[in-house]
């Protein structure tokens, strides 16, 4: 998209970000990370190129207040269980409670923790029914920069601040599975990689933010479902071509130029690549072209530091 076009703020896209897919499906070479669909979008009526504007929607959308905790402002306060002992001034991390000003208590909201949901429907059949995560962020920031494309020369995109889309290849590996093989070159990495995962990206922008305990998702996104599917597909049916999986980082590796795929030659323009372990096997892989020592299509990685914890949870809606 261009500069003065309204962003469609689907979470976690990479379009922009990630290298077009060389295997063109349907006369389209865009890549699959074209972000998740929200449900709880602004009103398209009130998205303007306006960032300021558009930030304020996002932060009346996406945040709850925290509930308030009364206590005493100053000084020291009795223990309830034992009126001898007199405590410590209250907590300073709960919400404060400012009287200044007015005779009604005027509360100042603390938005140092957030969540958001990220799931995906149980039943084609039944749209009440949802497995996914609870993800719970620390200081997220709610805004929207706008930098040049590292793909397309000319062109601005508006990427969330603080949440990163890279390039990636899940369970990243030189052998193949025997046991998931589309052919004798084409198929997923071996076994030994079901927590490894290869991540990239173009030298112009400045390394992501990778940590050692942080969480990042596979955000792999296919819109357009007759790309994802059939034999000419980009995806093979092992793996669905919409997803959005967190894993927590346990190991990591040095960012350095990356060599390209078995190529011999780096690639053009520049890329910066690490490889990254995750606490849990990997539960969608990277279809690989073995002759290549490639992907058959990029895939994408959102890296967000501000996440501290994913819990897995199911929700059912009535």
């Amino acid at each position: 998209t261009g500069a003065s076009t309204v962003p469609e703020a689907r979470f976690a896209s990479g379009i922009g970000l990630i290298r077009d897919d060389p295997n063109s499906v349907g006369n389209s070479s865009v890549p699959s990370a074209h972000g998740l669909q929200r449900v709880s979008n602004p009103p398209v009526s009130i998205l303007k190129p306006d960032v300021a504007y558009f930030t304020r929607a996002i932060l009346e959308t996406f945040v709850s207040p925290e509930d308030l905790v009364l206590q005493e402002s100053t000084g020291k306060y009795t223990d309830p269980n034992n009126s001898t002992i007199l405590l410590p001034a209250p907590s300073t991390v709960v919400p404060d409670l400012n009287m200044s000003g007015s005779t009604v208590p005027s509360p100042t909201i603390d938005y140092r923790f957030t969540w958001f949901f990220t799931g995906r429907q149980i039943d084609s059949l039944s749209g009440a029914a949802f497995d996914g995560d609870i993800v719970i962020c620390e200081n997220r920031q709610f805004g929207l920069d706008s930098l040049p494309s590292p793909q397309k020369a000319g062109v601005q995109v508006f990427v969330p601040a603080g949440e990163t889309v890279v390039e990636a290849v899940w369970g990243y590996a030189t052998s193949i599975d025997p046991t998931a093989k589309v052919s004798n070159t084409i198929g997923y990495g071996s076994k030994s990689a079901m927590r490894t995962v290869l991540l990239r990206w173009p030298a112009s922008v400045p390394d992501p933010d990778v940590r050692v305990g942080g969480w990042i998702a596979d955000v792999t996104y296919e819109r357009g479902q007759a790309v994802a599917n059939g034999s000419s597909g980009r995806f093979n049916a092992l793996y669905p071509g919409q997803r959005c999986h967190w894993y927590q980082v346990t190991k990591k590796t040095d960012v350095v130029d990356d060599p390209g795929f078995g190529t011999g030659n780096p690639p053009s323009p520049a890329y910066r690549r690490r490889t990254v372990w995750v606490s849990t096997p990997l539960k969608a892989r990277t279809l690989l072209d073995f002759s290549a020592l490639g992907p058959v299509t990029p895939e994408a990685a959102l890296i967000m530091p501000s996440v501290v914890n994913v819990v897995p949870r199911s929700i059912y809606t009535r």
